[in-house]
């Protein structure tokens, strides 16, 4: 308990600017996630346990983001809304909560994981590196306000102390892997394919009561059952990517060739000297640590151990590098990580693990320039969290800013790759936010969202159409029409809206208007109210089909491994 207070008090000394002031608003994808965490927590909050369609996005015209984006990470900080919401309604200082949880909590699972492999002293050791490593904190944490994959770094240290678990005959070994796989797979998919080779290979240690072999089909069986778990989300996000812009537009701005470690061409010149900086820094830390563990007599596991997540880091750095672009160009999946500097991850793991496994040996009598030049790394990655927390806060720069992102929040702009494909035609997306919402203000042309207009066919007479209730995926209209009419819902349209009258089996079909991507249908005469429905879709139903069947099949597994084990150990008495 001590230790875990440690690591608190450790991790609210960095992030004093997340508490205090949010996810910094310089961020490069800060706005975004303040934006939709207001809006997930809302919904959420309101009843919708799985809320998808924003309905306040862009500009109240409706955002498909969360078909897409993994929701664990706002699920997590939605635990904040009522005491922020009346203070923090964009949610700015929401969001920063939530990086602050996850960067606790990825400190105690490291130290727990570590603790599966030295003494406490040096796991506590270990996960301070952890959380300090400057790709995990300032370049996640303030750089970049990349939650999602500070989100991811709570799961890593987990899965692999599941991994041990299962090396030493757990019996809930792989019930506890397949949820925390799960897991990260609802929180950055990037990650999940970065990682995953590490958590096969770590299976393969001789460093367990239970044969390698035996360990890697347990770990490879739990990883599959975790991605069945998380099929209530990966299924919609694999099979309905051509509904929005994101299968054009990934491909020629995501494009992995373009952000290569060195030399960074599609990145900004001050972010790309961070980040070698970041990388660099880490790669020769892990070495020195590694150097020591190897120089003084240890048990064979820990030297085992060290051998490997040495091993990990050096692998991270190639992946991160042109020598490994025929993994990139022939692996096909490889594309969706998008940055390889995403492989940093792997940096980081081994330098919180390199870090344990050397402490007691640092103890030592070791040479003081060694000691001197680790000692100096360290000051340097706290010196990099403290300029970047400073850097990426407007409240803290007195240069003039090219747009206001406190200000713009309030539109809610989608990232371009998220908008429905229905709106592409005559408007071309646009990466910087100003541009974004002068687009979605030119679409609504003076109109208000979440509006109705209703217009005749025959004579053009003008119908009434009124809002009488409204939820994310269910509206309510009052219709008046004097004539067969065309009704248009300043609404964007997404496939799987449908329409119909209440009390009546009668079906309306829900389209795009052409120009602007709204919802409109053809209804009949008559006073009515008209129900419009936004119903999940054949992804989203297989994906929880598959999901419940997942959590069935586990059980069984869990039931099936606890049962051997348990016959084992009666046996052995």
């Amino acid at each position: 308990m001590a230790h875990l207070s440690w690591l608190f008090v450790f991790t609210m000394l960095w992030c004093v600017p997340l508490l205090s002031r949010g996810i910094p608003d310089l961020s490069h994808d800060g706005m975004t996630h303040a934006h939709w965490q207001a809006s997930f927590s809302d919904q959420l909050w309101n009843g919708e346990w799985y809320p998808r369609w924003l309905t306040d996005g862009n500009l109240g015209l409706g955002s498909p983001s969360f078909f897409f984006y993994p929701p664990i990470p706002s699920y997590a900080s939605s635990f904040f809304r009522p005491v922020l919401a009346a203070s923090d309604p964009n949610g700015w200082v929401q969001m920063g909560y939530g990086c602050v949880l996850a960067i606790f909590l990825s400190g105690a699972a490291a130290y727990f994981w570590l603790r599966s492999l030295v003494e406490s002293t040096a796991a506590l050791f270990g996960a301070c590196v952890y959380i300090i490593a400057p790709y995990h904190l300032a370049i996640d944490g303030y750089v970049r306000g990349a939650v999602a994959e500070l989100w991811a770094f709570v799961w890593l240290p987990f899965l692999l102390f599941c991994v041990a678990g299962i090396r030493r005959k757990c019996p809930w070994g792989p019930l506890w892997l397949a949820v925390a796989f799960a897991l990260l797979a609802m929180t950055h998919l990037p990650t999940v394919m970065c990682f995953s080779p590490v958590m096969v290979a770590s299976g393969l240690l001789p460093t367990g009561e239970r044969g390698p072999v035996s360990t890697t089909l347990r770990v490879v069986g739990g990883m599959a059952v975790g991605l069945a778990l998380a099929a209530i989300y990966m299924v919609p996000v694999l099979t309905d990517q051509s509904k929005v812009i994101a299968s054009q537009y990934l491909n020629g701005v995501y494009d992995y060739r373009r952000y290569w470690l060195f030399p960074n061409s599609g990145v900004n010149p001050k972010f790309e000297v961070f980040l070698l900086f970041a990388t660099f820094s880490t790669l020769v830390f892990s070495g020195l640590l590694f150097w020591v563990c190897m120089q003084v007599p240890s048990p064979v596991p820990e030297r085992w151990s060290a051998r490997f997540y040495f091993v990990v880091a050096i692998v991270g750095l190639v992946f991160m590098t042109q020598l490994s672009y025929p993994f990139w160009k022939y692996i096909p999946f490889l594309h969706d990580v998008m940055f390889p500097w995403r492989f940093g991850t792997l940096l980081v793991v081994s330098a919180a693990a390199l870090s344990a496994l050397a402490f007691k040996s640092l103890k030592g009598n070791r040479p003081f320039a060694l000691l001197a030049i680790l000692a100096a790394i360290i000051v340097s990655w706290m010196g990099c969290a403290a300029f970047s927390s400073w850097r990426e806060y407007s409240s803290f720069r007195v240069a003039p800013l090219p747009s206001d992102n406190r200000e713009l929040v309030r539109f809610r702009p989608d990232p371009c790759e998220f908008w429905p494909t229905t709106i592409v035609s005559g408007h071309r997306c646009e990466e910087d936010a100003t541009a974004r919402v002068n687009i979605l203000q030119a679409l609504l042309a003076g109109r208000q969202s979440k509006s109705a207009a209703v217009q005749g066919e025959v004579t053009g007479a003008g119908g009434s159409a009124s809002i009488l209730d409204w939820h994310p995926r269910k509206i309510i209209l009052s219709v008046t029409a004097s004539e067969p009419s065309q009704l248009t819902l300043i609404h964007f349209y997404y496939p799987g809206w449908q329409g119909y009258i209440d009390g009546s089996s009668e079906q309306i079909e829900m389209q795009p208007s052409p120009k602007d991507g709204f919802l409109r249908a053809k209804v009949p005469k008559g006073k009515y109210k008209l129900v419009i429905e936004l119903i999940p879709g054949k992804a989203e139903r297989i994906g929880l089909l598959i999901s419940l069947c997942a959590v069935f099949i586990l059980l069984v597994i869990t039931a099936v491994d606890y049962g051997f084990a348990l016959k084992h150990s009666l046996g052995g008495i």
